[in-house]
């Protein structure tokens, strides 16, 4: 299906593999906010197991950005922990800058977002995201179209592009997912190990 929004979401403290896949999705949908028919009729749902990700396939971009948002939802009684974020097909382009933030303060990056895109009017800011709690920072742009520099704080930061690696839980010691998303993480293997 050719969809303009992908929304992935990974999932904490559930495996994929244990629960249908209405239920899951339905969950999803709920903890959104989405309308139920209004997404079962127009949005995609991808469950991958392997990686403990549902996919989000949709064409409106505020639901695309309540899939984002979710933080959990609740399964079985279950609170379920949650990540989402945007992908990028081939018209867009991720770029990391490095040295951007201040590693011991807190982002808003909702805030930070809205600042990149003002100081940047020349170029498409879809989407930033702190590294974790380095001072790096990753951005989506809109184009495959290099900017040569990215405007933040009244300074010209340089960046690279954003090179995915292969993912590997440190937690259960299995290729395909990260330890953030194990859907065992509780097996009691020492990571260091």
């Amino acid at each position: 299906e050719n969809k303009t929004h992908t929304v992935v979401i990974r999932m904490r403290n559930l495996d994929a593999k244990s629960v249908a896949g209405s239920q899951l999705l339905n969950g999803i949908i709920k903890a959104a906010g989405v309308h139920v028919t209004t997404a079962h009729l127009e949005d995609s749902f991808r469950i991958n197991s392997r990686s403990n990700t549902v996919s989000v396939l949709t064409d409106n971009s505020e639901r695309a950005r309540k899939y984002a948002e979710i933080k959990d939802f609740t399964i079985h009684g279950k609170k379920v922990e949650v990540y989402g974020h945007g992908t990028t097909p081939g018209r867009f382009r991720r770029i990391v800058v490095p040295r951007l933030l201040d590693p011991t303060e807190d982002v808003n990056e909702a805030e930070m977002l809205e600042h990149l895109i003002r100081c940047n009017p020349h170029t498409t800011i879809i989407d930033a995201k702190r590294m974790g709690r380095s001072p790096s920072v990753l951005i989506t742009l809109g184009t495959q179209e290099s900017p040569g520099y990215i405007k933040f704080l009244g300074g010209l930061f340089p960046f690279h592009d954003y090179l995915e690696t292969k993912q590997a839980c440190t937690s259960c010691w299995k290729l395909g997912h990260r330890a953030d998303a194990c859907p065992t993480p509780t097996t009691g293997r020492c990571p260091n190990c």
